[in-house]
């Protein structure tokens, strides 16, 4: 149960619409909550048609009576409603009006409420009220609307019952005065069962929504969060112009994509994250901590520890959140910890793919090479996995090393992509070498499948599949593919690279053939007409010319591969001397390896050929 006071020094602030869009949302979300309507001298959380109970029941004005009529605190079971609920689908909501008897202002005005709590042991009276919502009801929220001002009540709602409290202010000098003196009462009360503080919640409504060109809101917010001692900026409900809520229409019902609807569920968010209780908003307090880079660092060091402690030994069974408390405490620089919260998240069935590869990772970190493997390979059991992740633990793998394809290849993860994602995967794998035989794997799997990804054909598919086999020195195989995507592709550019690649995996054939071979390369040049002339096409254009003996145009056209490549501050480049994107230091290599052929070393050769 987390008690939520809303709370304003002055009316007009909307604090009622803000509770009661905040309770519906929270019971839409599955939660049972529990509003009480503190606010006795003008009640009003009834007359929102959802919270509405049936007929005129009575309420904690009638609770307090019947306690100072009988001594005894009376059963708050007689006292607390079910709501109309209309409109919702999860959760529950009850409610606990002020009360509704028609001599509700005779019966308000028979409370003496310093008597009650100085002759009357008021404070126990409420604490048993607070402890039989507990028992009857289980609530996962408790939301009191509290009366304005420095209030006989005042203290019962901001003070002794809540665990936090949401205060609603116009930024104005007079809420300020009134609220610094609310402000310290709260902050000088400690919580008797865990002396931790009770939390405050700052929201600046009514704010008209106009450009603060001149910083006058930006000066008054900042004077409050300093007189007021806020650690961030207050959350911003705007005055929002709207017929409807003269009706009071609640947006986060009727109307959830509104503005007015993601300001208030911006209040709820931050009721949320601070419930321990609640493993949705503890998952967003600990993603807020690493976001903001403020694990150990902030100034509420030890409420912050506190807290995470809480949340850790609350949800011992909840495999997401002890996964997201991996995460906090990897992100902190604790390993081991890190690592037993994703070994404990997985036996609880958090079978999400992160979970593993960060266990993974950090198994690696401890070089437990083999126990990484396992994790990585378990990933590729689960029926359904992103693409993103897919990619990832095949990444993984390979740095590990000693990768074996067939231990993935039909497992569910890889086998059920579909064809355009097994293209957009084999896409990220065809230009580095250690990685080929995974997109050799997959273009093949689409090929022989016979659905082709959309846009591509068929000659596409076959060109970059003996990309892929040239990069492992599968040349003959490679020849297949080039040959067919020359033969039957109408695209000049594919069908000229085709060419020169199949003039490369002949390489060590006769001087002749290889002479007729590249000599194909340079005719179809003649007609191409396109603009692609990376540095890899100029590195291309240098071999085919060696390839007819023409070492002039060779030498020329490497000389002016080194200047586009030097010019074009690209980081990596395709080289066809191995038939992978290198690093920039690698592919002037290779320039100055071709560099050394063109001058009479015969021992040169293309890196593929020796890999």
């Amino acid at each position: 149960m987390y008690i939520t006071t809303f709370y304003s020094f002055k009316g007009g602030v909307g604090r009622s619409m803000a509770l009661a869009n905040s309770a519906v949302e929270l019971s839409q979300a599955g939660n049972k909550v529990l509003v009480v309507d503190f606010d006795i001298e003008a009640p009003g959380l009834d007359t929102f048609g959802i919270l509405k109970p049936e007929g005129n029941p009575p309420g904690l004005v009638d609770y307090v009576l019947k306690y100072l009529e009988t001594g005894k605190a009376p059963d708050a079971t007689e006292f607390i409603h079910k709501s109309s609920g209309e409109g919702l689908e999860n959760g529950s909501l009850l409610i606990m009006p002020s009360g509704t008897n028609k001599s509700y202002d005779s019966l308000v005005n028979q409370i003496d409420w310093i008597k009650l709590y100085k002759d009357k042991d008021g404070y126990l009276l409420f604490e048993e009220l607070k402890e039989q919502w507990r028992q009857n009801y289980k609530p996962d929220y408790v939301l009191i609307d509290s009366r304005t001002g420095h209030s006989d009540t005042s203290g019962i709602c901001t003070r002794q019952l809540p665990d936090a409290v949401v205060i609603l202010f116009f930024p104005n000098d007079q809420n300020l005065r009134g609220l610094t003196k609310i402000v310290k009462s709260i902050n000088n009360e400690k919580k008797s069962n865990n002396e931790k503080k009770i939390k405050l919640h700052y929201v600046m409504s009514n704010v008209p929504y106009l450009d603060d060109e001149d910083r006058i809101l930006f000066e008054k917010r900042e004077n409050f969060r300093r007189k007021l001692f806020m650690n961030r900026p207050p959350l911003i409900v705007h005055r929002y112009d709207s017929l409807s809520l003269l009706n009071q229409e609640l947006f986060l019902l009727t109307r959830p994509k509104s503005r007015l609807a993601s300001e208030y569920k911006k209040i709820i968010d931050e009721i949320t994250k601070y419930n321990t209780n609640d493993y949705q908003g503890s998952i967003r307090y600990i993603k807020d901590i690493i976001s903001s880079y403020k694990w150990r660092i902030s100034e509420n060091y030890t409420e912050q520890e506190n807290r995470i402690q809480q949340i850790e030994s609350k949800h011992q069974e909840n495999g997401e959140l002890l996964f997201q408390l991996g995460e906090l405490y990897d992100f902190g620089g604790e390993s081991a910890k890190a690592l037993e919260l994703y070994t404990q998240a997985i036996s609880k069935g958090f079978n999400q793919p992160r979970v593993y590869i960060e266990r993974s990772s950090l198994l690696e970190k401890y070089d437990k090479k083999q126990e990484a493997r396992d994790v990585l390979l378990s990933i590729f059991d689960l029926e359904t996995v992103d693409l993103v992740w897919v990619r990832r633990a095949l990444l993984y793998l390979i740095r590990i090393g000693n990768f074996n394809l067939e231990e993935v290849a039909d497992k569910p993860a890889l086998s059920s992509l579909n064809v355009d994602d097994k293209y957009w995967l084999a896409q990220g794998f065809n230009r580095f070498h250690e990685q080929s035989q995974i997109a050799v794997y997959l273009y093949n799997q689409i090929l022989k499948n016979g659905m082709l990804p959309e846009g591509k054909t068929e000659c596409s598919i076959k060109f970059s599949l003996g990309l892929s086999l040239m990069s492992l020195g599968k040349c003959d195989e490679a020849k297949l593919n080039f040959a067919f995507v020359t033969t039957n592709s109408s695209e000049k550019f594919e069908t000229m690279a085709c060419t020169f690649n199949f003039a490369m995996a002949n390489w060590e054939t006769s001087e002749k053939e290889k002479n007729k071979n590249f000599q194909k390369v340079l005719d179809r040049l003649k007609d191409d007409k396109s603009r692609r002339r990376e540095p890899n096409f100029y590195q291309c254009i240098a071999l085919a010319y060696w390839g007819i003996g023409d070492k002039k145009n060779s030498m020329e056209y490497l000389k002016i591969a080194r200047e586009k490549f030097s010019r074009s501050g690209k980081s990596s480049e395709f080289s066809c001397w191995r038939y992978f994107l290198v690093h920039k230091s690698k592919f002037m290599e290779d320039l100055d390896e071709i560099e050394k052929l063109l001058k009479g070393n015969k021992s040169m050769k293309p890196k593929f050929l020796l890999d």
